[in-house]
């Protein structure tokens, strides 16, 4: 069986070709219909398979030519066009003598169903009773509706063809705009990177070279007072710059659940207040007024369910951003809300936001142009930060700013009331500190690096006790089951056994015994999975000593 197939697209041609020749036809191709002609002259063919639109001759006038061919016009016709405008298009077809009008695309497949069936059908039928003639009284009729038809598949085909240029043309300025965001994005990141570095290495090198000047003995108290205090701040900066990188790390992830648990929102406003007081006083060059507003009238007693966390951290990046961009005047934080939901302003006297940057205060990077690097420090992550947070907690936040003048951060969180438990948290001034006393207490510190329990240990000098050291969770375990120890100070990332099964292992063998977890894990995620392994409390490095002293006193037994 032997098949001619017409078609100007090579792919087409190919693919028909694949596909008869995997039933054995015998197959030749020709690109119009003129080319076709002389090939149906010179060759005798069982089937044609021919498209429309094509140069030099096209379909409908191939199959006008072979139909009126005494030596050809038996031959069966297909047609195989992706133009199709209309119904008139198949009559047309089938009144030219065509036996089938097929639409692309088709599943190879189902055409080669219907190939087949045209092709058995042949055998079928008398050569007398078959659609082998022009179905036309005369030729002014056929040329009136092969115009027609030509005409309206040919404007078919522009439309289709200026859509796909549209397409095309959209698709090419997409790219565009895409290419030059990927490019400001790329611009912006090693802004970030070099920044970054920066930022890092500044309080680095402060923290190193104060801590060697430190190690000399010729140095009057004030200035080592002073020095200590020189270090203290720049680890602290470092913290931040570490805690920055973690939480937009773990947000790009989408690794960060929200923590919904009971607090006294009037504890965490005290928090906030002593803290930020205390950083502006220290602050040189600062003449600002710094004060917390909380106009919620919750009572006490009312426990806010919501991420206490996530909440002083939007509270944390909104303050300091103020403190960095104030010199003089107001911060205020104030605090307005219902059962339901609870709404936070942070509004300063600083230098404001520009109109054109307003809309971009939020994103990522954009701190970094050479306007603002030699002036303010950060890793200016704080803002994008806290705008994920504040949506992750199904609240919102915006911005109101006039240069000069000052900003007002604001956003909203939805809350629930609990009052059903009270609110308990023993909180030790630093007078009750010094008549803390762990006479006859036994401690293990445990963690691998042994300059962690050195700490430790110097931070619990003088309150008495006996402070000893595990190396890894199985020496815990080991020291656990021979000895009897009033507290554990466990750390969560060690060799052999980490400080998730250790704490589980001891917990089973000896459950009295608290265990308040160490560690650089600074994460709510982190904290839940050791407090789902058994540990008592959880507190993050670096470890305040006040904090260490009032974690144990609170738990040792």
């Amino acid at each position: 069986m032997k098949v001619l197939i017409v078609d100007d697209n090579i792919d087409n041609l190919e693919m028909l070709e694949i596909l008869l020749k995997s039933k054995n036809f015998s197959v030749i191709g020709a690109k119009d219909g003129k080319e076709a002609l002389d090939i149906l002259n010179s060759e005798t063919f069982n089937l044609i398979v021919s498209d429309i639109l094509m140069p030099v001759m096209d379909g409908f006038q191939l199959c006008k030519e072979v139909k009126q061919n005494d030596k050809l016009k038996q031959i069966p016709f297909v047609f195989y066009t992706a133009t199709y405008v209309d119904l008139k298009d198949e009559e047309f077809a089938l009144s030219l003598g065509a036996e089938k009008f097929v639409r692309k695309p088709l599943d190879p497949e189902k055409l080669l169903k219907i190939l087949l069936e045209v092709i058995d059908k042949i055998h079928e039928t008398d050569f007398e009773a078959r659609n082998t003639g022009l179905k036309f009284d005369n030729e002014t009729a056929l040329l009136k509706v092969y115009n027609q038809r030509l005409i309206a598949k040919l404007e078919k085909k522009n439309i289709d063809l200026e859509r796909e240029v549209a397409a095309h043309k959209k698709t090419i300025e997409e790219l565009v705009v895409a290419k030059d965001k990927a490019e400001e994005s790329d611009r912006l990141k090693s802004a970030f990177l070099a920044n970054m570095s920066h930022e890092i290495r500044t309080p680095m090198n402060a923290v190193i070279g104060f801590s060697k000047i430190l190690q000399k003995e010729n140095l009057t108290e004030e200035e080592r007072l002073r020095f200590m205090n020189y270090v203290n701040n720049n680890g602290e900066s470092l913290i931040k710059i570490i805690d920055d990188i973690i939480h937009i790390s773990v947000i790009d992830a989408k690794q960060l659940k929200i923590l919904n648990e009971p607090f006294v929102l009037s504890e965490m406003l005290d928090e906030i207040r002593v803290y930020f007081s205390g950083v502006i006083q220290n602050s040189t060059n600062k003449n600002i007024d710094f004060k917390v507003i909380d106009e919620t009238n919750f009572d006490n007693c009312f426990h806010i369910i919501a991420d206490k966390a996530r909440i002083k951290l939007v509270l944390d990046n909104l303050i300091n951003n103020s403190i960095k961009y104030t010199q003089q005047g107001s911060i205020i934080l104030k605090v307005t809300g219902d059962k339901s939901k609870l709404k936070f302003s942070v509004k300063d006297t600083g230098i404001g936001i520009s109109k054109s940057n307003l809309a971009s205060v939020f994103d990522r990077f954009i701190q970094y142009s050479k306007e603002f690097v030699s002036r303010h420090y950060g890793t200016g992550l704080g803002l994008s930060i806290s705008k994920e947070l504040v949506e992750l907690m199904g609240g919102e936040i915006f911005v109101e700013s006039e240069e000069d003048k000052g900003s007002v951060f604001t956003f909203y969180i939805p809350i629930e009331l609990d009052k059903k438990s009270e609110h308990q948290e023993n909180k030790i001034d630093a007078g009750e500190l010094n008549e803390i006393n762990f006479k006859n207490k036994k401690i293990l510190v445990v963690d691998d690096e042994e300059a962690i329990y050195v700490l430790f240990k110097r931070m619990l000098k003088g309150y008495g006790g006996c402070v000893e050291w595990a190396s890894n969770g199985k020496v815990a375990i080991e020291k656990v089951m021979a000895n009897d120890y009033n507290i554990i100070l466990m750390d969560l990332r060690m060799p052999i056994i980490d400080g998730y099964e250790a704490t589980a292992k001891i917990k089973a063998l000896k459950p009295n015994i608290p265990i308040i977890v160490q560690t650089a894990y600074a994460l709510p995620e982190y904290e839940l999975k050791a407090r789902n392994a058994g540990c008592d409390d959880y507190i993050s490095k670096p470890v305040k000593d006040s904090d260490l002293i009032e974690k144990v006193n609170e738990f040792i037994l």
